[in-house]
């Protein structure tokens, strides 16, 4: 049986290694050094921020938490570890730290829409629609597909009476995350009523 490779990593081991020492090499190069295109992202260790994202996925927050903090300390502009770390404290009730987790990976990347997202969000739920409004065109200025926004635009929207531009942003968040389940089923149910 092949040993799984994330090809899209481009982590090989040499085709002419033994088996045994292909293990060992794919062993190493997960270790390695990942070198994301944008350069915010760079140097990420590939093992520890996969390993937080298996554990974001698991829902072992704590675990997931100490593993992007991690990562966060093999480079300090990680703003993606940054931004997932907020979210997991987000999951264990720790606003103040969540919070200062999307700051900082603002603080790191401008242009980081997964934090900018986060904290709008958060002044959704203080209810401050404003600014919660403010941070998701700020997101969507830079990313216009990112769906989240979309789809966290369409909740404010909704909440603030606007059912046509609800309905819009919910429409433009499915279009563009077929994932996103949550915003076709509120779509569907607000159709019909």
């Amino acid at each position: 049986m092949k040993p799984k490779v994330d090809r899209a990593l481009s982590l090989r081991a040499p085709k002419n290694a033994s088996a045994e020492n292909r293990l060992k090499e794919l062993g190493k190069q997960r270790d390695d050094i990942y070198q994301h295109p944008d350069e915010g992202y760079a140097n990420i260790r590939v093992s520890t921020f996969k390993d937080g994202m298996t554990a974001f996925e698991r829902g072992q927050f704590q675990q997931a938490i100490d593993l992007f903090s991690s990562a966060i300390g093999q480079n300090e502009s990680v703003p993606l570890a940054l931004s997932k770390r907020g979210v997991c404290r987000l999951r264990l009730g720790d606003r103040e730290g969540a919070r200062g987790d999307f700051e900082a990976a603002l603080g790191a990347d401008q242009r980081c829409t997964s934090a900018i997202v986060n904290l709008g969000n958060l002044a959704l739920e203080a209810g401050l629609l404003d600014a919660a409004h403010a941070h998701y065109e700020q997101a969507l200025r830079i990313d216009e597909t990112y769906s989240f926004a979309h789809y966290n635009l369409g909740v404010l929207l909704r909440k603030r009476g606007d059912l046509s531009g609800s309905v819009r942003e919910l429409r433009l968040a499915a279009k563009y995350e077929a994932r996103l389940e949550a915003a076709k089923k509120r779509l569907a149910f607000w159709k019909r009523r």
